[in-house]
């Protein structure tokens, strides 16, 4: 679930970038260099462009690095160049901005996007590495959440082990505001199918076998378009036979700028 809101995206993701340390009224914004490595396609690849494109339209100049390892002189001469470093997500963006951070003296602000604590069950992360990352987490400055129930799933996995926490904050995904009147199509008459759509990667922690199970106890003329691609693929085709038989579902596959 993804709040909607009225603020225009480079009012949104300005709520990112202003934790630095220079006030919020300066004349100079601050410079802030991006951490990724995430793939081109993909919800958090999106968002990340949608938050580049956003700070950069605001006049705040963003420089973009790949968190590899092996690029350390270069990822540290970034860092000594910026005011703040931002961490797509909070794998191995944040570890690297953790450690630029203490290098350079910068801040470092990681964006969360999903449920730390259901990830890491799903991924079968071991106690030493969630002791660990607990430790790291406890030790960046800012940790940024696109719902309050990232928010909160971050707090439980906190609270089973270190006590030192970063300062928390919730800045939703900006999404176009909405009509005060929309009706869902579902409420009003129609004729013919109520086509239903769903972008993002086939992968275990976004739940999407809970798509056709909505969609088998849904009315007939409800359908569904998948779009995407990842390692539950096969077996969700293969278990959906009976959807795509009666017309209800299409299966799209990675759609390039979706």
């Amino acid at each position: 679930y993804r709040k909607s809101s009225s603020k225009s995206l480079p009012d949104k993701y300005l709520e990112i970038a202003s934790m630095s340390r220079l006030s919020p009224g300066t004349c100079t914004p601050p410079r802030i260099c991006l951490l990724h490595d995430a793939p081109a396609a993909g919800g958090v690849a999106t968002v990340t462009r949608a938050l580049v494109e956003g700070l950069r339209a605001a006049g705040w100049p963003v420089e973009i690095q790949h968190a590899a390892p092996q690029r350390g002189p270069a990822l540290l001469a970034a860092a000594r160049r910026s005011d703040v470093l931002l961490a797509a997500h909070n794998f191995r963006p944040a570890y690297v901005a953790w450690a630029l951070g203490l290098a350079a003296r910068r801040r470092a602000v990681v964006w969360v996007h999903g449920p730390v604590d259901t990830v890491l069950e799903q991924a079968r992360a071991g106690a030493g590495k969630q002791a660990w990352l607990r430790w790291l987490y406890g030790r960046v400055s800012h940790c940024v959440f696109v719902s309050r129930s990232s928010q909160a799933a971050f707090q439980r996995f906190m609270r089973e082990g270190s006590r030192k926490s970063p300062a928390l904050r919730v800045v939703y995904n900006p999404a176009p505001p909405s009509s005060d009147d929309a009706r869902p199509a579902w409420a009003t008459r129609r004729h013919g199918p109520v086509r239903m759509g769903y972008m993002g990667r086939l992968s275990a922690e976004k739940n999407p076998q809970l798509l056709l199970e909505t969609l088998r106890r849904l009315p007939p003329e409800f359908h569904l378009s998948l779009a995407g691609d990842g390692p539950l693929r096969g077996a969700l085709e293969a278990g959906s036979q009976d959807l795509q038989q009666a017309g209800r579902l299409r299966w799209l596959g990675h759609v390039e700028d979706s």
